[in-house]
């Protein structure tokens, strides 16, 4: 059976359900349920466990001493070929007891002693109800090769002479060792009659399935299923070059199977032919759809000679087609003597898939909820699949539930007597997994986005639960089912008044959308926050309720001017549903605001009005005297008349700008506050009424200080009448500076930007930048010869290429100042943007020089005479004499010493070395005619190249190189033991030991494992003979942690 994945909305989960492991490592195969307790067959074991996964008993059923080759009992001696072999679980079914007579037994059938089987209580696996002892032939059952399936059904019919009699129908594969004399499908006979008839025993007046050769025939079967008064076999066969699917159908009262008709499977959509095989492997009873394979049945038996192209006798027997009487189908539906057997139809029953997967299925089983089909399908993967099952045959997986990864699930899929869960069987764990997790979802929103079949929102009990738990379910918008796309949970859809004033108390209206009815003597209420519940009155699909009194709602945060209130819809301790309610607060609006109140007090998204005599925001619409509701009406300082930049030390008067500050009738004193560093100064203002409503304030002179060492300093400015403060626009502030701050030199202070003011003054006591109105003598136009105090470094390579940071003073006003104004020993050395700072420092780079020279550093700037260093720059020829080691392990960790003259030249950022194109890193201080790096680890052996880099100037060690070699390997440590007090001499030989620099030997001791001590070791040695000899005092001995 395949099933068709139409469209997919499928959620994966990785939940560990409750499980239970095998306890043996042996693989599990068979699963059956009965009175609450559950039976697993498996590998030489039978489980006999509780409905929650606790085990009960069980049975070793292997191995024991057996061959397919010889029949039982064994005897070594009459068999040579046995051997101890595993007993294979192939059969694990119920029988029902006598009615009236207690519970039944647990039949298990394995595939030693060639397939045998066995009866066992129900109650206690341990106890055997029937066992075969000595079988006869006709007591196979099972397949003894556990490669070939063996199914079977318990049927029970009427006997002729009256009575019950209770069958079992088993379909088993060809086997090539053993008796070779079985048919595909036999008839056993369960109880024990008169001798010498015996249980599970195949006998002549029991029906079988003729075959003309067996092996020819060879059906690979899937399940055997009992459905009203047939019996279905479902298997595979392999026709031509693929497998096909079949099922065949015989009548449970037909005991000579001239009722056995078969018709081939075909799956529709495009589904390739082999693969009815792989989908006949997850087939249960429970999916299998009867009505059209009824119909393809009637229509085979109505074949005759005529319709050859239809049926045909299958499996090489003696029996031909024939043409039968019409009535003959009503007047023998199980057939009879006459009519020809076996039929096979040559046209296959075809079906539409209603779920396909990319990975193998297995097993399937299915539940009703509510009336709606779930499938359950387990794949090879260790997934259980969940699909619901439209009644268009449509397939749509909702869920996918990890239980086993990588491990199959088995075909025995079952639901528990609740319906409540699953249980899953793989090859070494069973598993209980629950069919839904409403209960887990624990509001409306979660739950119906889950999208489980199995759920839906419970709207007055406030949970998410199955439809029959809800006790309202039937009635409109009272349970919600979750796969339904269209479901919304309850929800406002709209909340009158939305924002409310904290001072202000009215009714509040809720338009509810799916609002469940409720009985005449229930009620809703609406409860805010955490406040008590207030009762509501319900019109409809609208809730109206009074909202809290100002006195009791929650104080708000200290930064925010409103806060939010979930408004919850509440069916006695149940929230039906919730809204947001807004409640703000007009003066916090001001109180967040002192610069603006006003402005942010009329422009606020709370509709607040602004009182400017009693300087309060309210949430009335009008006030006692006078009511502004829009910032362009609000009293305000909008600019400075006189300027913004005001230089320290000079008294200056400030001169303000306002406007509708007609309003302010009374004599209430204005005053220019100006706040520096935390502190505030009352400047006495002047008011001059001026055309346009607007006014001028002219604030007192006042020479304005601040600490801080630096150039400028932004100070808030504003206006205040009375002890009230009036509005300032955002942007209105005083630009406090001072010329001296951080400008030391000339060409510092004449850099500082123009409208500043600022002048070099050369008058007592000493040079330096005052405003110009404070210079006491001429300000200085032309600044002194530049000073350079430091050069680095002092030598460089011929070849250029390292930078030369130049600092001083002077060193001119700009970048540009300095470009082409800059010479070490006589040679042009461009300098650098990037590091240039205003008259303190150029950064140049270092131009070729065609040969050794030394000189000073000279730097012009414009007109004036240069700046010379007193240090002299050298060029130099660096060279590289020798490097000793000349050879080291590929890992790494050498310490090259490189020899040659003049190696201390230009900065030591500066200098690299590389061996190949690996770098060695330099350790130690350089020095003219040493340096010391450590070799990198290198992906290879043999000799490199050292180059040494000083900035962009090469340089190599002529005729020498260095040799990476493989890393040294020990092969041997003695002894392996040592007192904890140390002392002993530890002998370690292997190759390559020559190779390190610096023997050293570590030795860690870890806790003990039984009574052997594990050890590793790090060595590195050196010595001529590959051979060293360590004294304890050089080993370092740490616990393992």
């Amino acid at each position: 059976m395949f099933l068709l994945l139409l469209y997919t909305v499928v959620m994966v989960t990785c939940d560990h359900p409750p499980q239970w492991a095998e306890p043996h490592n042996a693989p599990l195969s068979h699963l059956v349920a009965a009175e609450g307790r559950l039976y697993v067959g498996g590998v030489d074991h039978l489980y006999q466990l509780t409905s929650d996964l606790q085990l009960e008993a069980q049975v070793s059923t292997g191995p024991h001493l057996d061959s397919p080759e010889c029949l039982p009992p064994i005897e070594p001696s009459d068999c040579p070929s046995a051997t101890p072999t595993h007993n294979h679980n192939k059969l694990l079914l119920l029988e029902a007891g006598p009615e009236g007579a207690g519970p039944g037994s647990l039949i298990v059938c394995g595939s030693l002693f060639q397939g045998i089987c066995d009866k066992r209580s129900l109650a206690n696996i341990s106890q055997l109800v029937y066992q075969t002892l000595n079988p006869v032939d006709t007591q196979y059952v099972a397949a003894n090769d556990p490669r070939v399936s063996t199914v079977a059904v318990v049927i029970t019919t009427r006997q002729e002479g009256g009575g019950d009699l209770r069958l079992m129908l088993v379909g088993r594969g060809y086997t090539s060792k053993g008796p070779g004399d079985i048919p595909p499908i036999t008839t056993r006979r369960l109880s024990p009659a008169e001798p010498p008839r015996r249980a599970f025993s195949q006998e002549e007046d029991l029906g079988k399935l003729v075959v003309g050769s067996y092996s020819e025939y060879n059906n690979h079967f899937v399940a055997a299923v009992s459905h009203g008064d047939h019996v279905y076999f479902l298997f595979s066969r392999r026709h031509r070059k693929e497998y096909r699917s079949f099922v065949s159908r015989l009548c449970q009262s037909d005991r000579s199977f001239y009722s056995y008709v078969e018709v081939p499977l075909l799956c529709g959509g495009g589904a390739q032919p082999g693969a009815g095989r792989h989908a006949g492997g997850a087939l249960r009873p429970r999916p299998l759809r009867l009505r059209p394979l009824q119909h393809r049945k009637c229509a085979t038996l109505r074949g005759g000679a005529a319709g050859g192209e239809e049926a045909y006798i299958e499996y090489a027997v003696s029996s031909k087609c024939l043409k039968l009487p019409k009535d003959s189908l009503s007047e023998y539906p199980c057939g009879g003597e006459h009519t020809p057997s076996p039929i096979a139809s040559s046209l296959p029953l075809e079906a539409t898939p209603t779920f396909t997967s990319d990975t193998q299925l297995t097993a399937v089983t299915t539940a009703t909820e509510a009336g709606r089909t779930i499938a359950f399908l387990g794949d090879r993967e260790g997934r259980l699949h969940k699909v619901l099952l439209h009644s268009n045959r449509a397939g749509l997986l909702y869920d996918s539930v990890l239980v086993d990864s990588g491990s199959p699930v088995s075909a025995d899929l079952l639901l528990d007597e609740s319906k409540q869960h699953v249980y899953v069987l793989t090859s070494r764990r069973l598993s209980k997994v629950p069919v839904s997790s409403c209960e887990r979802q624990t509001d409306c929103e979660t739950c119906l986005s889950a999208r489980d079949p199995y759920c839906g929102w419970c709207v007055l009990e406030g949970r998410c639960s199955r439809q029959h738990q809800c006790l309202r379910k039937m009635q409109p918008n009272h349970w919600l089912w979750s796969f339904e796309p269209t479901n919304q949970c309850v929800a406002v859809q709209n909340l009158q008044p939305a924002n409310q004033s904290r001072d202000q108390q009215t009714q509040v209206t809720l338009s509810v959308l799916k609002l469940p009815a409720l009985t005449g003597a229930e009620s809703l209420s609406c409860v805010f926050g955490l406040l008590p519940p207030q009762p509501a009155i319900v019109m409809g699909t609208s809730i109206t309720c009074q909202s809290p009194a100002p006195e009791l709602l929650p104080p708000m945060l200290a930064e925010s001017d409103h806060m939010v209130l979930p408004v919850s819809v509440m069916f006695g301790h149940v929230t039906v549903t919730t809204g947001n309610m807004t409640f703000y607060d007009c003066g916090a609006v001001s109180r967040l605001h002192q610069n603006s109140m006003c402005v942010s007090c009329v422009n606020s998204v709370w509709s607040c009005s602004w009182c400017p005599l009693d300087q309060i925001c309210t949430h009335n619409q009008s006030c006692s005297t006078h009511t502004i509701q829009r910032a362009p009406s609000c009293p305000l300082v909008f600019s400075l008349q006189s300027s913004a930049l005001v230089p320290l030390g000079l008294s200056s008067r400030l001169v303000l700008r306002g406007r509708n500050l007609d309003l302010f009738t009374d004599e209430a004193q204005f005053v220019c506050v100006v706040e520096i560093e935390g502190v505030q100064l009352n400047l006495t203002a002047a008011v001059e009424k001026t055309h346009n409503n607007t006014h001028t304030f002219s604030c007192s002179a006042h020479k304005f200080q601040y600490a801080v060492s630096q150039l400028q300093y932004s100070a808030a400015i504003y206006l205040r009448r009375g002890e009230r403060r009036i509005d300032a626009s955002p942007g209105l502030r005083l630009q406090l500076y001072d010329c001296s701050a951080g400008q030391s030199d000339c060409s510092q202070c004449r850099a500082v930007p123009p409208e500043y003011g600022c002048v070099w003054c050369s008058g007592s006591p000493a040079p330096s930048c005052v405003y110009n109105q404070s210079c006491s003598s001429v300000p200085t136009d032309t600044c002194p010869p530049p000073q350079i105090t430091q050069v680095v470094p002092v030598s460089g390579p011929l070849e250029g290429g390292v930078l030369v940071t130049i600092t001083g003073s002077n060193l001119g006003m700009k970048y540009q100042d300095v470009v082409g104004g800059v010479t070490v020993a006589g040679v042009q050395c461009p300098p650098l943007p990037e590091g240039y700072q205003i008259s303190t420092r150029i950064v140049c780079e270092l131009q070729a020089s065609g040969g050794p020279r030394e000189g000073s550093v000279l730097v012009t700037v414009g007109t004036t005479p240069p700046g010379r260093s007193s240090q002299k720059f050298t060029y130099q020829d660096p060279q590289l004499l020798a490097l000793v080691p000349d050879r080291g392990p590929v890992s790494g960790g050498t310490r090259l010493t490189i020899r040659g003259r003049s190696l201390l030249t230009g900065q030591r950022a500066d200098l690299r070395a590389f061996l190949g194109p690996q770098p060695c890193y330099i350790m130690e201080q350089v020095s003219h005619s040493q340096l010391v790096c450590e070799t990198g680890r290198s992906n290879r052996t043999g000799p490199v190249s050292l180059r040494l880099l000083f900035g962009q100037a090469e340089r190599t060690v002529a005729n020498a190189s260095f040799r990476y070699l493989d890393d040294p390997v020990i092969t041997d440590a003695s002894p392996a033991e040592s007192f904890y007090a140390g002392g002993r001499v530890v002998m370690v030989t292997g190759r390559n030991l020559g190779v390190v620099q610096q023997p050293i030997i570590a030795v860690w001791v870890e806790p003990v494992e039984g009574q052997r001590v594990k050890r590793r070791r790090r060595l590195a040695l050196l010595s001529a003979k590959q051979q060293l000899v360590f004294n304890s005092s050089r080993t370092t001995v740490r616990e393992g942690q």
